[in-house]
């Protein structure tokens, strides 16, 4: 928890696996962070009420974000059904039309963050109006499913494991927003300038000295196949590259968490510490199982 303080989450829903850690832990975290636990569809059958807040309202700029966030009660019972058991998950379409009642007109854009897997995802974008993202969690396989447009709704996907760190940059013109995916644009902007940059590098002498590339290099077929290649692609890419954007728009995007990204140096010295807290315990466990 000190590592996501230190990050600076604005919140955070408990999935399925976190669910496994057990309530009482879980309570526990969230009274040592400094960001919110959003799960609106989890109540405590002692006392009726939700476990975890509902809702929050995050300023950013001039722009209020309302979020909340959804657990489904099939994949919640498959990976803790022992862990929840004294609490209940609610219908979380339900809970969704409660929340989205509750904020009213307290916040510019709403976001979902769901544990609902894709399908409960696509049926909470089809039956709740006024959500403009979920993101959803629990990812299973190797690679982010692409995400699609359900109404209003952008249904957008992590990646499992914590391989990378999903980045949704935002892109906001007039109000009220109705966000447009532009993550192929994007896409085909970064490709187009790394094809310019090789076209510029490979015809450079041919510039210099003022001749058409083919002309300049034959009798080098294999340089003239891969201007031939690179033009090709560039034109291709333009069109895409190149359209106008009118309305308020999002870009996704993926960034690596390989071992080449360097580490925040106080987030390693947490992680350090506790690595060396629970070493030690691990070792015991292992000793009293032998």
């Amino acid at each position: 928890m000190d590592v996501y303080n230190r990050i600076g989450l604005d919140a955070f829903t408990p999935g399925p696996l976190d669910l496994l850690a057990g309530m009482d832990t879980l309570v526990a975290a969230r009274e040592r962070a400094t960001f919110p636990f959003l799960l609106a569809n989890l109540v405590d059958l002692k006392t009726g009420q939700p476990v975890f807040e509902r809702f929050a309202l995050v300023g950013k700029g001039k722009v209020t974000f309302g979020l909340f966030g959804l657990i489904s009660e099939s994949l919640a019972k498959e990976f803790a059904a022992e862990q929840i058991e004294g609490y209940a998950i609610t219908n979380p379409v339900t809970a969704a039309r409660e929340i989205m009642a509750a904020i009213g007109d307290k916040a510019d854009l709403i976001v979902c963050l769901a544990e609902l897997g894709r399908e409960g995802e696509r049926e909470l974008a089809e039956s709740v109006e006024g959500i403009d993202l979920i993101i959803g969690g629990h990812v299973v396989g190797s690679h982010s499913p692409p995400s699609e447009r359900v109404g209003r709704t952008s249904v957008l996907h992590g990646r499992p494991k914590g391989w990378s760190v999903g980045v949704v940059t935002l892109h906001l013109l007039r109000r009220p927003y109705d966000l447009t995916d532009a993550t192929e644009m994007h896409q085909a902007k970064q490709r187009l300038a790394h094809l310019e940059r090789q076209w510029k590098a490979l015809t450079e002498e041919a510039r210099t000295a003022g001749t058409d590339p083919l002309k300049f290099y034959e009798g080098q077929p294999h340089k003239q196949r891969q201007i031939e290649r690179i033009k090709r692609q560039m034109d291709s890419l333009r069109e895409t590259a190149g359209s106008p954007v009118q309305e308020s728009y999002f870009v996704q995007d993926f960034v690596s968490m390989a071992s080449h990204v360097g580490d925040d140096p106080e987030v390693h010295a947490l992680v350090e510490a506790y690595k060396n807290a629970v070493s030690p315990a691990r070792a015991s466990s292992r000793d009293k199982q032998r």
